[in-house]
């Protein structure tokens, strides 16, 4: 079948439209999905955070029932505001689980400190043996040169 001219020219008019049409449809359906992906991550992560919330509301709510009981305040009063009873003395021992991880950090700085020094010594020796070897080496071409002549 043969196309007239008027037909191929209005294929030519309209086909950039028809491209362009079909590119923006695929431009907004991308960023309708993208939009669509982000608003379902953003859900999943305040789900999470509104579980997270009712547990730390229920364990107030259980934290209120037990503040209700006498024994339970004077336990807590000593125990985290060194309240004491009459005739008590108080010691504190330091937490040893923060002590064990300060000793910790202090063992890998140290360590990272030795690494350091002992790379530094390494290269300095390396270049010592260097230079000692280009030493040697104009020596040799010295005595070289020498016995030539």
């Amino acid at each position: 079948m043969k196309m007239t001219r008027q037909a191929k020219a209005r294929l030519l008019f309209f086909s950039p439209f028809c491209i362009l049409a079909i590119l923006m449809f695929a431009f907004k359906l991308g960023s309708y999905t993208k939009t669509i992906y982000d608003l379902e991550n953003e859900t999943a992560k305040l789900e999470k955070l509104y579980s997270s919330l009712q547990d730390d509301g229920d364990n107030l709510k259980a934290e209120i029932t037990k503040l209700h009981d006498p024994e339970y305040i004077a336990r807590y009063a000593r125990e985290n505001y060194d309240y004491s009873k009459e005739g008590e003395i108080i010691i504190k021992i330091a937490d040893s689980k923060k002590n064990i991880n300060d000793i910790k950090k202090s063992q890998k700085d140290d360590r990272f400190v030795l690494i350091v020094i002992a790379f530094v010594l390494i290269i300095m020796i390396f270049i010592y043996i260097i230079g000692k070897a280009n030493q040697i080496r104009k020596n040799n071409k010295k005595n070289k040169n020498k016995q030539k002549k």
